[in-house]
């Protein structure tokens, strides 16, 4: 505590000495209209000193000098009527226990006293915070004029902290909620001045300067409607982060920032067992692969939440793993960081004789689909020789469970990407319950991802446009890191070793409609301000994703946002030929026999 804290903490102990004392004469000036007797008066004085020590002690552990008086809420005024009535017990029992016990004591004291007291001592607290509120209070008008999206208990958190810090410029004019109930009512003073619907109109009656959607519970459906009447305005829009993003569902206006397009795309609320989750997890030994990279490093996120007994950070780019390390020695989970390659079986047989991992997930892969269209040998060695490799070490060093990561590429493929990725899923699901329950999940792009479009875009309006779009109709599938990687550890739970799982992705969304509104909420106007080209497709692309492929079907499992792949033929082993054959050509980087091979494979499981 600093010197300025601890003069404030003993002026707060001396005016409640004050009040202590003031409060217990009064009560006896109370009881005899303003006439105390002589005897009473000397009783009063004689039991004074006992009294304030008692009150004091009591107010102490209660915890009344613990709490920062600008913030004094109605939880402080309960915890002071607390300490007051049980200081009030104490003394009650003190004037008992004294050799005189109750005789010349005046009763109705053990009433007023405690009465004055809760007046005094809460009110002062009160009143400090409104001497601290009184710009709001007696100088309204002052400061940006913002409007506050959704009057719940966010909106009124978000308010609270405007008026709570001086340092913040904002003059809260109203508040928009959609709930019927609220409407014409007040929040802290503050009039709830409409629907969605009334956005626009009433920015334009208030000269609305800013926005601020505090719904953290909003779905994208919501959000976009939100935003599309938020556009209509000239004001700045700003948001807080979704439920799942937010600590302990608390909400600070640090976490108030810019409106941005995963606000859009990645706002559904994603439920998960986490009790389940633990039980799999907790106390066990996890290796992760390609543990620096975007999906690999938040699947640790979420691994150390559970209190693994040590988890294994295993890539092959050093920074990546350097800097997930870093992040992660915060959990108190032992962590060991590993640099080695999945196509490194002798490699990975040393880490799992030395480490012992029970769990195993895999999201090492190279994924970038132009750029493995021109190494297909390097997709081969990463995505089908790595994964096998892994699988065949899972097996040998007899690991519970391996989950493998997969993608909607692997559906129906066209690119080198998609192709390895469906021979990873079927060396996995082929073998899965042989000794390691493996399980596959397969989903579609991720925000935030390395090479995704969403990075490329916001690189292209920074510059100045113009933004790229491959095709007018192309569509993508997303859904946010944080939602995948939780979901994937749920699958795992869930798997018991075959299973190739689909994430709900949600509906498509277009790349054309993408760009658009990523130039608007970035304050400018698509053609007009930033322009956008159409670049053309490149090869292994597809104009539409899709999440199944031939010959499978879904069906629903206990989680509302995994569903089960089925295969209508069945997926049998490949023979053992094929990737010494494969492992030959991409070593030799003979692209031709490469992608001879790999389709003569891949018909297996699309037969004609």
């Amino acid at each position: 505590m600093n010197l300025l804290n601890r003069y404030k903490r003993l002026f707060v102990v001396f005016y409640d000495i004050v009040i202590i004392a003031a409060s217990f004469w009064f009560a006896f000036f109370m009881r005899f209209d303003g006439r105390i007797p002589r005897a009473e008066s000397l009783l009063c004085l004689m039991l004074l000193p006992a009294v304030l020590v008692i009150r004091l002690v009591t107010f102490y552990y209660c915890g009344l000098y613990k709490g920062i008086m600008k913030y004094a809420s109605i939880n402080d005024l309960m915890n002071i009527f607390k300490a007051v009535c049980i200081s009030s017990v104490f003394v009650i029992f003190f004037v008992i226990l004294r050799p005189r016990g109750l005789t010349g004591f005046p009763r109705s004291v053990f009433f007023i006293d405690p009465a004055f007291l809760i007046l005094f001592i809460g009110g002062a607290r009160f009143l400090n915070r409104l001497y601290r509120e009184r710009s709001f209070l007696f100088q309204p008008g002052r400061g940006k004029k913002v409007l506050i999206i959704g009057a719940g208990d966010a909106g009124n958190a978000v308010l609270k902290e405007i008026r709570n810090n001086q340092k913040l410029d904002y003059n809260v004019i109203g508040f928009i909620d959609d709930a019927m109930s609220k409407a014409g009512m007040n929040l802290q003073g503050v009039p709830v001045l409409g629907a969605v619907p009334d956005i626009g109109a009433v920015a334009r009656k208030e000269n609305i300067e800013e926005i601020i959607i505090a719904i953290p519970s909003a779905t994208r459906q919501q959000m976009e409607t939100i935003i599309d009447a938020c556009e209509k305005t000239k004001a700045k829009i700003k948001t807080i982060p979704a439920i799942g993003d937010l600590i302990e569902g608390r909400v600070s206006f640090s976490q108030i920032k810019e409106v941005q397009i995963e606000d859009l795309l990645g706002r559904d609320v994603v439920t998960i067992d986490t009790e389940k989750i633990r039980k799999y997890l907790s106390g066990k030994r996890v290796l992760v692969t390609g543990a620096g990279g975007s999906i690999g490093s938040e699947i640790c996120r979420q691994i150390v939440k559970f209190g693994p007994e040590s988890l294994v950070l295993f890539g092959r780019g050093e920074n990546s793993i350097y800097h997930a390390h870093k992040e992660l020695s915060r959990s108190g989970v032992k962590l060991h960081q590993v640099m080695g390659d999945v196509i490194n079986k002798r490699k990975l047989e040393g880490v799992f004789k030395k480490y012992r991992p029970q769990v195993v997930f895999h999201a090492a892969a190279d994924k970038h689909i132009h750029l493995l269209e021109q190494n297909p040998d390097e997709g081969v060695l990463n995505n089908v020789i790595g994964t096998k490799n892994l699988v065949e070490v899972c097996e040998e060093s007899g690991a519970e469970k391996l989950v493998c990561i997969s993608t909607d590429k692997a559906a129906n493929p066209r690119s080198i990407l998609g192709y390895t990725k469906r021979i990873a899923e079927v060396i996995s699901s082929s073998r899965g319950q042989r000794v390691t329950k493996i399980i596959c999940v397969r989903f579609g792009n991720v925000l935030g991802s390395r090479g995704s479009v969403i990075p490329l875009f916001k690189e292209q309006i920074k510059n100045g446009g113009p933004v790229t779009v491959t095709h007018k109709d192309m569509t993508r599938y997303f859904m946010t890191i944080p939602e995948a990687s939780q979901l994937v550890l749920q699958a795992g739970e869930m798997g018991t070793g075959g299973e190739i799982y689909l994430l709900d992705m949600g509906s498509p969304v277009s790349i054309l409609d993408l760009a658009k509104k990523m130039i608007k909420l970035s304050g400018f106007e698509p053609e007009q301000d930033i322009k956008i080209v159409f670049s053309g497709i490149r090869p292994g692309e597809k104009v539409e994703e899709t999440l199944t492929g031939k010959y499978e079907t879904i069906s629903k499992t206990a989680h509302p946002k995994i569903f089960m792949i089925r295969q209508e033929h069945g997926l049998k082993p490949y023979p053992e030929h094929d990737f010494t054959e494969l492992l030959e050509f991409a070593i030799s980087m003979d692209a031709e026999n490469i992608y001879k091979k790999i389709r003569e494979m891949i018909a297996v499981t699309y037969p004609d």
